[in-house]
């Protein structure tokens, strides 16, 4: 089973070691009973190689941003 943790459009997110604990939590539930899972966080910045600010290299920072277009009203 492929458990999906999905990427964040929120433009002033940042990461205080943020991690998906309830995600988490119903994958090691899920194995009790057996079931093979599978994990996949993009929200992970260290895993996607988003920049590191020299300052905090303890793992907090910004999310790698991408600019969307506005929508027309």
């Amino acid at each position: 089973m492929l458990l999906v943790n999905p990427w964040i459009a929120d433009f002033a997110a940042f990461d205080l070691w943020a991690k998906p604990v309830g995600l988490l939590s119903i994958a090691k539930y899920l194995m009790k009973f057996g079931y093979e899972i599978d994990f996949l966080d993009l929200t992970d910045r260290l895993k996607w190689n988003d920049p590191v600010d020299a300052k905090s290299r303890d793992g907090r920072g910004h999310y790698q941003k991408t600019i969307l277009p506005k929508p027309e009203v």
